[in-house]
């Protein structure tokens, strides 16, 4: 009995087009399904927090784009009622930090969950040349090469997220 390839995975297209991201598929697919969504992007959110400012951006974030209306959610009524009256003004600057091809035509603002946004991760102690010539110690014996890589790496991490447990 032969054993046969398993053939390739053919490419639907022209092969010489440029590969798509995940977000351009999505955005066709829901765009021949008719539903006009467009997806959250980093730097609309980084724009968002830059338009408003710290304050608001902990009380108000947006959650979905669609046919150029960003929706937001708030997290109170009160905040609801008085970012209403800021409308203009954010419009306005998230627009120009947006650029040309990319403004917003509108907001809608809606009562649910914001997310906190907590604060940014302190990077790890580093380990001392001692605990490193110990980790060198434990895996000198092993043969393999990439299983002492392996092993050389999980030990560092445990003993850094034991000191930074420790430092807390």
């Amino acid at each position: 009995m032969t054993r046969r390839k398993p053939s390739p995975v053919k490419r639907k297209g022209n092969p010489r087009d440029p590969l798509l991201s995940v977000g351009e598929v999505l955005r066709k697919w829901f765009n021949r399904k008719k539903l006009r969504l467009q997806f959250l992007d980093r730097f609309l959110l980084e724009s968002w927090e830059r338009a408003v400012g710290s304050r608001i951006a902990g009380k108000a974030r947006p959650y979905m784009v669609k046919e150029r209306t960003l929706f937001v959610k708030v997290s109170s009524s009160v905040w609801m009622h008085q970012l209403q009256f800021l409308k203009g003004d954010i419009l306005e600057k998230l627009n120009g930090l947006l650029g040309p091809g990319r403004e917003m035509e509108s907001l809608r603002f809606s009562i649910g969950t914001v997310e906190k946004k907590g604060p940014p991760p302190r990077p790890a102690p580093p380990l001392s040349d001692r605990e490193q010539a110990w980790i060198d110690d434990q895996v000198s014996p092993l043969r393999d090469e990439d299983l002492r890589e392996v092993l050389r790496k999980v030990m560092t991490t445990s003993l850094m997220s034991r000191k930074d447990r420790e430092a807390r």
